[in-house]
């Protein structure tokens, strides 16, 4: 069947590959950057559920496809999510909407935690749903495209896994090897000599 584009592992049958309609006849060739190619890439069940489920934690709505950003109609997003999963996605959509119309008295600490993280600037990885900071702008910095330690890229600007979308052109991403040497050989906290 081929890998998955977000684990990168094999998908092993039909039954592990998720079903989009991206690119097909069906689709909106127009809000495709894949518009292209026959469809977006091919990724698990599993991991286009979790996609799913973090864009609900972290309160994008709606739902989109990782690749091509095309907007998932309801009949895709259940056929994606499991019965418990299709219960929490339901409860984060009406916290959030709840949240958006009513401002910030009595918030869910989950939504706490993610208006905060968004505040600070971060945003979660579609692939492992850690969050990751984006540095600030300089000269080998502040780039659009990650790299996270699970193996996953995507766009730090729309969250458009592979990074398919046209927000950061003319570069690539670090390699996994890089990413995770910067971030375990990065110290935690920065020692200053006793005198000034």
């Amino acid at each position: 069947m081929g890998e998955c584009n977000i684990c990168w592992s094999e998908i092993e049958s039909t039954e592990d590959a998720a079903t989009l309609t991206c690119g097909s006849s069906g689709a909106d060739e127009q809000e495709s950057w894949w518009f292209w190619q026959e469809s977006c890439p091919k990724v698990h069940r599993a991991c286009l559920s979790k996609y799913l489920m973090i864009q609900a934690e972290s309160g994008y709505f709606p739902a989109t496809c990782p690749f091509c950003l095309r907007k998932l109609s309801v009949v895709e997003l259940y056929e994606h999510l499991s019965k418990s999963e299709k219960k929490i996605w339901l409860q984060q959509h009406d916290g959030w909407r709840e949240l958006r119309e009513s401002g910030p008295n009595g918030r869910h600490p989950d939504l706490e935690e993610a208006t905060l993280m968004q505040d600070l600037g971060c945003r979660r990885c579609p692939g492992c749903g850690a969050w990751i900071e984006k540095q600030a702008g300089g000269w080998l910095t502040g780039c659009d495209k990650m790299t996270c330690r699970c193996g996953c890229r995507f766009c730090f600007q729309c969250g458009s896994v592979e990074a398919n979308c046209g927000c950061s052109l003319g570069h690539d991403f670090l390699d996994r090897e890089m990413a995770l040497s910067n971030t375990l050989t990065a110290p935690l906290y920065v020692e200053f000599p006793q005198e000034f």
